[in-house]
């Protein structure tokens, strides 16, 4: 952490640390050297970039990039107030920001300084001006360049996937520029179902908004759910729930964490065509689904967590009576499907 916060002080002027707990400490940046923090960060090679969050606060617009300290075990919470006045692109020195870059425009519309091309996140085309904005204002002005350029050149051609071309895809498209075998380049556009998750929650009491975000992602409800759950407790001062309902948390979250790799294996094998390692991952994955549902309930592990705790506590003796055989059969599927070397191959 010292290594990190020394090359924060030393690329910025002016510095603050905001708060310091146990697992977290924040720091505070003007915009103008927002970029410079993150580039200072960055080549220090100490914190891992997490995440990038907006939000309207009182006194305005702000922006707060996660890292991870891994080898400490905490975060690091880098704030900037946002303006109009702009900053230094923030994807220059840490890329994978760059999405989250393109939605703090769409959600609150400021974006980085110069001609930087943004692709579009959330937003639809043709509802730049009618896309609320969080503070459910309107943008005042719209960039000419909403999505980077997008070029197909030479013997090259565009192959589409979703949202109405190959079932599964739902509404990601994503665009292939490939020679045929070759990929040159691909472009993902997220737009097509977004929800406005986060106006939806605005006003719900705790209890109200746990049933939203656990359906957010029904496949991830444990984590989804652990996530709110964290903010609501850390928000409210309640630093950890007790013993017995963090380890039923860790357990439905480990379950949750099984089920969902045997459901890619399946899906790797349908990529590869491989329907005999599909249905094998497919048989694991059903019975996988059925230890949640004596474990906890229900299959996909909804309504297990709640504020402040849990509201069921697992079923120890039917976890240890079926896990053990569900998961020898995705390790007898892993097993074969890696001496298969057309799928090997294919992967």
């Amino acid at each position: 952490m010292s290594d990190v916060l020394d090359a924060i002080r030393r690329a910025v002027r002016t510095s603050e640390v905001r708060e310091r707990t146990e697992e977290t400490v924040y720091v505070r940046v003007p915009e103008s050297e927002l970029g410079l923090a993150v580039a200072a960060i960055a080549a220090t090679g100490g914190a891992r970039f997490a995440d990038l969050f907006g939000a309207h606060e009182a006194e305005g617009a702000i922006a707060r990039l996660v890292y991870g300290l891994d080898g400490e075990r905490r975060y690091l919470i880098l704030e900037a107030p946002l303006t109009d006045q702009g900053h230094l692109p923030l994807s220059d020195a840490e890329p994978a920001a760059y999405v989250e870059e393109c939605e703090l425009f769409e959600q609150l519309g400021i974006r980085p300084d110069g001609d930087k091309p943004l692709n579009r996140v959330l937003m639809p085309p043709h509802a730049e001006h009618a896309f609320p904005l969080l503070d459910g204002g309107r943008r005042a002005a719209v960039p000419r360049e909403l999505r980077a350029p997008h070029h197909v050149r030479g013997e090259a051609f565009e192959f589409p996937f979703g949202p109405v071309r190959v079932a599964g895809w739902e509404s990601l498209y994503m665009g292939l520029v490939t020679t045929g075998e070759e990929v040159l380049d691909l472009y993902l556009f997220h737009w097509h179902k977004h929800r406005g998750i986060e106006r939806r929650l605005h006003g719900l009491d705790p209890e109200q908004a746990l049933f939203l975000v656990e359906r957010t992602e029904g496949l991830s409800a444990v984590a989804m759910a652990c996530a709110y759950c964290r903010a609501v407790e850390a928000a409210a001062d309640v630093t950890t729930p007790p013993t017995p309902a963090a380890s039923t948390r860790a357990i439905a979250l480990e379950l949750e964490r099984i089920y969902n790799h045997a459901a890619a294996i399946a899906i790797l094998c349908q990529t590869t065509g491989l329907s005999v390692g599909q249905a094998h991952a497919e048989i694991a994955h059903e019975q996988l689904l059925r230890v949640n549902l004596a474990a906890f309930g229900h299959r996909y592990l909804f309504g297990v967590l709640c504020v402040g705790g849990v509201r069921r506590a697992p079923d120890r003796d039917s976890i240890k009576r079926l896990l053990p055989s569900a998961v020898s059969e995705l390790e007898r599927a892993v097993g074969a499907l890696l001496k298969t070397n057309s799928h090997v191959d294919r992967l």
